[in-house]
């Protein structure tokens, strides 16, 4: 029996995947993001990718899918150039959804 099948009904993956399954299947956008996904028995955590020219967007996109606000972390300098964190938090299919994302910004930007 491997790990997972020993796992109780509290400790399963299956309605995080589930509640990722419905959230896809009515915004199929999303499934077109640069995003990874991360489902553990109970939390659901997004990567948007940085490195990706649309960072931002991607970050809108799923909170508005999810009904919430993206929130602007604290921003960093990093090898000359400035980046903004930006945070998503939810709940999805009763588990926490928490997503990240990183977008450079200009310098004035930063100092907001």
């Amino acid at each position: 029996m491997s790990e997972n099948q020993r796992k109780g009904p509290e400790e399963s993956v299956l309605p995080a995947v589930a509640a990722v399954h419905v959230l896809l299947a009515t915004h199929p956008e999303l499934a077109l993001l640069p995003m990874q996904w991360l489902i553990t028995p109970g939390e659901v955590t997004i990567l948007i990718d940085r490195q990706s020219p649309m960072p931002r967007e991607a970050a809108e996109a799923l909170a508005t899918a999810l009904g919430v606000e993206v929130r602007p972390g604290i921003a960093f300098e990093h090898e000359g150039e400035w980046h903004l964190p930006l945070y998503i938090e939810a709940v999805l299919g009763g588990a926490p959804l928490f997503a990240s994302a990183h977008v450079a910004v200009d310098g004035s930007e930063a100092k907001r």
